[in-house]
């Protein structure tokens, strides 16, 4: 009969509905987990030891408030030790599919990183945009143990120097997914760096967590570091450049803090019958008078001059010591070639013997230019008047 067809069709489709709904105690996944059992892992520190990684878990503040937690785990492989923390405290499971952050000790970075970051590119529970970071002088472990308190810790920490670093001309993150991309490509890598240091403000822990420039890693494994300063002239010269801050002072010794909020770099490769002699750099720059103490009058033209002399001298010497830091290493760890490329691709791709070859013992001469280019409208300190010429 057609209508008990229909009718047996309708009660059909109504028993499939209610298993694909989950009503019947059944669901259409296979791995899920229920959001009250599940600890977000922020950060992933990796250090080595006698049975190969060492693992500390970060889970960071929680959303409520709640106090941060470490999980620790050895294992040989990176997957075997985050496979056994996610199955070892099935009450509360490690969760790192939302990680932030890859903190690499001193000395596990010293070795062959590759395989890390080969397992966070490959594995679903990671993210290519995990920022890779590096421990300077310590093991992972024991500073997310040393800045963790009941109200912050080094995820936490971690996420303010990411947004700040570059502001500050302290350093500019990479992540893992670029980081590896360098390292099949043959480059050099610069990662962010960072220490334990006391802290200063109160409350939370007695240490935390600062930025001290750059890590620098050549075929996978850290070789050297380049100094705040210097790391501040390397972000202008990789074009990462923010902002930085510069104490000068003019000819009377009266201390002026120009805010650097403008740098770019140039690069002029010098050839000589077709062979590359030096690269030009011409760094130019702009910046504002943010502090001034002493008598310094703005609007002498020779004091003027005197503070952008002296922000290009500031400037010259930071990025040639960058160049010089690695060219001892022997490693274009700012992309410099590339650069060069782009201003001269026809001699560049005749150029012999390589760059990687001449990088070393290459000339490569930098200079600065600044612009003051305001002063909030004082032209003199407070202390003289703050005469204001409305401007």
């Amino acid at each position: 009969m057609p209508g008990l067809k229909r009718i047996c069709a309708a009660v059909c489709c109504a028993v499939q509905l209610l298993c694909l709904s989950g009503c019947a105690g059944t669901t259409i996944f296979s791995d899920f987990h229920e959001i009250e059992k599940i600890e977000i892992i922020r950060t992933l520190g990796i250090d080595v030891g006698e049975e190969g990684v060492c693992l500390t878990a970060d889970s960071g503040v929680g959303l409520n408030g709640t106090p941060p937690r470490l999980y620790h785990q050895q294992a040989p492989t990176l997957a075997a030790a985050v496979s056994i923390l996610e199955n070892t405290y099935p009450d509360r499971q490690p969760f790192f599919t939302h990680a932030e952050n890859l903190l690499i000790g001193e000395e596990a970075a010293r070795t062959d990183i590759s395989g890390w970051l080969d397992y966070v590119a490959r594995s679903p529970k990671m993210r290519l945009m995990i920022g890779l970071v590096v421990v300077r002088g310590d093991a992972a472990g024991a500073v997310m143990e040393a800045v963790m308190s009941e109200k912050t810790s080094a995820s936490d920490m971690l996420t303010d120097i990411t947004a700040d670093v570059e502001r500050l001309g302290a350093g500019s993150e990479t992540t893992c997914g670029q980081a590896l991309a360098q390292m099949l490509e043959g480059r050099c890598t610069m990662a962010q760096a960072v220490k334990a240091a006391e802290a200063t403000g109160t409350g939370g822990a007695g240490q935390m967590l600062v930025p001290c420039g750059f890590a620098l890693l050549k075929d996978g494994r850290l070789c050297g570091y380049l100094e705040p300063e210097q790391a501040a002239a390397a972000n202008i010269l990789t074009g990462r450049f923010e902002a930085l801050n510069l104490a000068v002072g003019e000819a009377g010794g009266d201390a002026v803090t120009l805010h650097v909020t403008q740098a770019d770099a140039a690069f002029e490769p010098v050839y000589r019958n077709g062979h590359l002699v030096r690269v030009d750099i011409r760094i130019s720059a702009g910046a504002d008078v943010s502090e001034i103490y002493g008598g310094s009058v703005l609007e002498d033209d020779r004091i003027r001059a005197a503070l952008e002399q002296a922000a290009a001298r500031q400037l010259e010497l930071r990025a040639a010591q960058a160049i010089a830091v690695t060219q001892e290493l022997d490693g274009d760890f700012m992309g410099i070639g590339s650069r060069v490329e782009l201003a001269a691709p026809a001699e560049s791709r005749k150029m012999e013997p390589s760059w990687e070859e001449r990088y070393q013992d290459l000339e490569l001469r930098v200079c600065a230019q600044v612009t003051l280019r305001r002063s909030y409208d004082m032209d003199q300190p407070a202390s003289a008047g703050g005469k204001n010429n409305g401007k």
